[in-house]
């Protein structure tokens, strides 16, 4: 005995529907991740201990022991450049102390709030 499957209309939009509700929710997560990097941003022991301390000085006196003539290195060139990396890739995450050039966190922030708008149109859409 064999079974049909039919798939009517209703079927596809509450697919569709489904499909837009979960990319909104995800969307909702990516934006509540932007705001908690913004509060974090001006939260004083956060400016104090990863801007200024980790991106700031660190980063300075990696650098500074990089421009030094080889025979003063106190830390091993390699040890110098993989700090800087981790300096840069975290900024890189974060952004700018002063919010002029986004990171990622921010960029993504700014696409998933677009994204909700246009699954929400498409939402209306649907009916």
């Amino acid at each position: 005995m064999s079974q049909e499957l039919t798939i009517t209309n209703q079927d596809t939009i509450e697919l569709k529907r489904a499909a837009i509700e979960a990319n909104i929710q995800h969307a909702e997560k990516v934006v509540e991740r932007g705001r908690a990097l913004e509060r974090l941003m001006n939260n004083d022991d956060f400016k104090n201990v990863i801007l200024d301390g980790y991106i700031g000085d660190l980063a300075e006196s990696l650098f500074l022991e990089l421009t030094k003539p080889l025979q003063s290195n106190s830390i091993p060139h390699d040890t110098c450049r993989e700090g800087l990396d981790a300096i840069r890739h975290i900024q890189s995450y974060i952004g700018s102390r002063d919010g002029n050039i986004p990171g990622d966190v921010q960029y993504n922030k700014i696409k998933a709030v677009e994204l909700i708008e246009d699954e929400l149109d498409r939402l209306k859409e649907l009916g």
